[in-house]
C-alpha cells in the first residue's frame, strides 16, 4: 500500500498564535501580555512554553505538553483552511525553523461497487454506438435516453 507522508513546518509566530488560542479554548489562564519568550523544548512533559512579562510584574511561564501541543497545531489548521487528513499518525519534531508537524497516512483503494461496473459497461456500449445509450438512475432501473420519464 502507498502511503502518504505530509509535513508541516510551523514557525514561531504560528507557534505562539496557535498555542494562545489552544489555552484560551481550554481554559488555561493566559496573561492578556504580550509573549515575550517562547522556548522549544524536548521533553513531551513541556515541549513549547511561553513566557510572558507584564510591566512592574515577575514573568508569567505558560508549559504545553506535547499532547497539548499537537492539538493546539491542529486546531490551528482547521482555523486557518490548512488541508490535514483525519486519519493518520501524528508526531511531532523538532526543526530549525521551528516544529515540523508529520502526518503519515496509508493509501488505500476503497472496494469497487457492483454498480460502478454497469456504469463503465454501459459508457462502454455508448462509445462503441449501442443502438440506444442507457443510463443509471438512482432508482436502479434501465432507462434509455430517449425515454420522456428520463427527464
Amino acid at each position: 500500500m502507498p502511503t502518504e507522508l505530509r509535513s508541516l513546518v510551523f514557525g514561531e509566530a504560528e507557534l505562539k498564535e496557535a498555542a494562545i488560542e489552544h489555552c484560551n479554548a481550554a481554559c488555561i489562564p493566559v496573561p492578556d501580555s504580550p509573549v515575550e519568550a517562547l522556548s522549544i523544548g524536548t521533553d513531551p512533559t513541556e515541549a513549547l512554553s511561553l513566557r510572558f512579562r507584564e510591566p512592574g510584574e515577575a514573568p508569567c511561564e505558560v508549559k504545553l505538553t506535547s499532547y497539548d501541543l499537537l492539538e493546539a497545531l491542529i486546531e490551528y489548521c482547521r482555523a486557518t483552511h490548512i488541508p490535514i487528513p483525519q486519519a493518520g499518525v501524528r508526531s511531532l519534531t523538532t526543526d530549525p525553523a521551528g516544529i515540523r508537524l508529520t502526518i503519515r497516512t496509508r493509501l488505500s483503494a476503497p472496494p469497487e461497487h457492483p454498480s460502478w461496473r454497469v456504469w463503465r459497461v454501459s459508457l462502454h456500449k455508448r462509445r462503441r454506438g449501442s443502438r440506444a445509450a442507457l443510463h443509471r438512475f438512482p432508482h436502479r432501473r434501465w432507462v434509455p435516453s430517449g425515454c420522456p420519464c428520463a427527464s
